[in-house]
């Protein structure tokens, strides 16, 4: 898999399958969870877009999109997409 890094937009987040990153198994989802749960607690007004780099069977993409939801194994971004906790290798 490369390790090149595509930038995509949110209407084509539906066209990736994911994975499950070595990351979703560390101290490291403890961190993605405490940024997303940050970003919510913000007013709605207040709040900025994000970069969610993620892991997928054709490679790492980037998107940069609001958090809008948060549960035990998904985060929402705009456009209603759920994004799978465990692929999603950092939030910046």
């Amino acid at each position: 898999m490369s390790t090149t890094i595509i930038d995509i937009r949110e209407d084509q987040l539906s066209k990736l399958n994911y994975t499950s990153s070595i990351a979703s198994k560390s101290e490291k989802r403890k961190n993605i969870r405490q940024k997303l749960q940050a970003s919510l607690s913000r007013p709605v007004k207040t709040r900025q877009k994000m970069s969610f780099i993620l892991e997928t069977t054709r490679g790492f993409f980037r998107i940069e999109s609001e958090s809008l939801g948060l549960s035990q194994n998904y985060a929402t971004v705009k456009g209603g997409h759920a994004i799978p906790l465990e692929s999603i290798l950092k939030v910046i």
